[in-house]
């Protein structure tokens, strides 16, 4: 049954900030939306080499990043989850408030996203300075490689997500791979990787990526998260 299961996640976690563009505003509290990214992106073409502003909304700030999502949503449905990530550190952001069937570790400071909602899509624009700082040194510095396969050892299924977008998370997922894996106990358990949006990374750095992903099955069976743009 499925709600009996577990499940152990990293390594990423973003801050978001939703964010409403303004096309026109008639008086203080009305205003209209741009209502979709092809008249956003219209406004933003117009204003090129003659510059121009653009009023923004912050609906709300909430928690974001694959793996604090993907953790919630699972512990929303009743199942247990750790999720290992970049919540704030030392001390945790308050806006990572999880559910509490989600047992949560923090080992970096998150990253920043700018959420652009319109009616047919969303832009996102991330701040990854500090997040991107995070390296396996650092990750084992904060919590230890034995805390690492005690808390992937429990789990059904392990999940690593955002392999294309942190700069030192090939480097992370390479050495879980070397100095985790080999010391989980061997049982019936799945391995699920979310490699993101892997636009930016070299066709070299994707090819080597998905070389060591394979490495994964040969501990347990393997499954890489796509989308359409992946």
């Amino acid at each position: 049954m499925i709600l009996k299961k577990t499940v152990s996640v990293g390594f990423d976690g973003f801050v978001d900030y939703l964010i409403h563009p303004v096309k026109t505003r008639k008086d203080e509290k009305t205003c209209e939306y741009y209502p979709t990214i092809d008249q956003f992106g219209e406004k933003i073409t117009s204003l090129a080499g003659r510059s121009g502003n653009i009023e923004l909304i912050m609906e709300r700030t909430d928690f974001g990043g694959c793996g604090p999502h993907y953790a919630n949503g699972l512990a929303n449905m009743g199942i247990g989850c750790t999720c290992v990530g970049a919540m704030g550190y030392p001390e945790k952001n308050s806006v990572f408030n999880l559910n509490p069937n989600c047992k949560t570790i923090s080992i970096s400071e998150p990253g920043y996203s700018y959420l652009f909602e319109f009616g047919d899509g969303k832009v996102i624009m991330s701040d990854i300075e500090k997040i991107s700082k995070l390296r396996w040194a650092d990750l084992i510095e904060r919590i230890s490689v034995d805390e690492l396969v005690e808390i992937f050892d429990d789990a059904d299924i392990i999940t690593l997500v955002n392999w294309s977008y942190l700069v030192h998370f090939h480097e992370i997922y390479e050495k879980f791979l070397e100095i985790v894996m080999p010391r989980l106990k061997k049982r019936d358990r799945k391995i699920y990787i979310d490699i993101a949006d892997c636009a930016k990374r070299q066709p070299e750095e994707i090819k080597a990526g998905l070389k060591m992903f394979g490495r994964y099955s040969e501990y347990a069976p393997t499954f890489l998260g796509l989308n359409k743009s992946e």
